[in-house]
């Protein structure tokens, strides 16, 4: 009979608008037993040293006073007991969005810096699945605080059962079994004879969806840069252009196999039309994200994604691993196929994106934002039949993507 985790029932007692609110809960609990391991999640994120938490409360849902009146806040951390004042604040985004300005309220972002500037010594930290500007308070993504709770793991069956939810909610990066997931792509592109293709292989395609997501948690990098540049390019220029504006990146993949150039034409193909399974030669898989700016026919779409090279040699070992490639490309009504802006750039390992990826998220962050910049800047100085609005969006990407990247970019 299958059973829920534990995270599961304990999400059922909150509205599901409140994922915040419950994880809040979890960590403030973790706290009262643990202090040391939130206090260092704490400290990590907001660049404190342990000494500034000597004895840490955590406080979830706490009420502080922001602009225009009263804002609640996820959890508070005192650094002691009998401290009147927390010295920390956190917000928690899960799978929703900070809050902006409604006309009456200013944006949630902006109560937490007031409160962090009335008072020199405070510090306000976002949890969050994607990565989110700065203004002026503390920022960490989930897969970065997992990387963090991961080193107490073993002292807490709490912080262990946490960072498996995080997994399985699909919030953090995960590392993926590669064996697995290379006899997926062999049963999907090599003939089943001695190819290695691994039978009954139930774990590929849960690695594979593992992969999808991940592709995802690196597009969240990049959607608020696609989504603002697309929104204040529409205050300059025509909003109708598209009114439905830009969402977070599409994710997909793309599956080319290759035939066995040896064997007869009549082999190729199997009696219903499909490829025959023994004519198979190895291939790619493509895993991409994709965003848009502008449909209908002045089209634009910026996607970038791992390409995967897969013939019957590959194997897990690490001489036999697939070659791996990070690539970028952004086509539209007026470049599509050959004319499309394309490059790509070999991985080191085919491990930075499946036994390796927590740690590699980092770099895989910095080579997805270094190509992406370098496509969008030769987007706007090649002549390319763009609308006002669209050249005014890439623009602003280029300098929003170009602020996150260090002085010199490599893998």
């Amino acid at each position: 009979m299958a059973r829920d985790s534990f995270f599961s029932r304990i999400q059922s007692w909150f509205s599901g608008s409140f994922h915040g609110r419950y994880l809040a809960y979890i960590l403030a609990e973790i706290g009262k037993h643990h202090p040391r391991i939130i206090r260092d999640l704490i400290c990590t994120s907001c660049g404190l040293a342990a000494r500034s938490l000597p004895n840490p409360v955590f406080v979830p849902e706490y009420t502080f006073q922001g602009r225009m009146g009263l804002r609640r806040a996820d959890m508070a951390v005192f650094a002691n007991r009998d401290d009147e004042e927390p010295i920390v604040l956190v917000e928690i985004k899960y799978r929703d969005k900070l809050i902006p300005a409604d006309g009456v309220r200013p944006a949630q972002l902006s109560d937490y810096e007031h409160w962090c500037a009335s008072v020199g010594e405070r510090r306000c930290l976002v949890l969050s699945r994607e990565t989110l500007p700065s203004n002026g308070v503390c920022t960490m993504t989930w897969t970065q605080a997992a990387r963090v709770l991961r080193r107490r793991e073993k002292d807490s069956d709490l912080v262990k059962a946490l960072i498996e939810h995080l997994k399985e909610e699909g919030i953090v990066m995960q590392n993926i079994k590669t064996k697995p997931l290379i006899g997926f792509f062999k049963r999907l592109l090599c003939a089943p004879n001695g190819s290695g293709v691994l039978a009954g292989n139930l774990e590929g395609p849960q690695d594979f969806a593992r992969l999808l997501g991940n592709v995802k948690l690196l597009s969240a990098r990049f959607n608020a840069d696609f989504k603002a540049a697309w929104r204040q390019a529409g205050e300059k220029h025509n909003k109708a252009d598209d009114p439905a504006g830009t969402k977070d990146a599409t994710i997909n993949f793309t599956v080319s196999p290759r035939l066995d150039t040896a064997l007869k034409s009549s082999k190729l193909m199997a009696a219903d039309g499909s490829i025959n399974p023994k004519a198979l030669n190895g291939g790619s898989v493509l895993v991409w994200a994709r965003h848009s700016l502008g449909s209908g026919n002045g089209w634009l779409r910026v996607g970038y994604g791992f390409r995967i090279e897969i013939d019957k040699s590959v194997n897990h070992e690490k001489a036999h691993l697939p070659k791996t490639y990070f690539r970028v490309w952004a086509t539209g009504h007026e470049f599509s196929g050959e004319s499309m802006i394309f490059s790509e750039e070999k991985l080191s390992s085919f491990e930075l994106i499946s036994s390796k990826a927590e740690d590699a998220v980092d770099k895989l962050d910095t080579l997805a934002g270094k190509h992406l910049h370098a496509a969008l800047t030769k987007l706007k100085k090649t002549p390319r039949k763009l609308t006002p609005k669209q050249k005014t969006a890439v623009g602003l990407l280029i300098k929003s993507i170009g602020k996150k990247q260090p002085v010199a970019a490599s893998q």
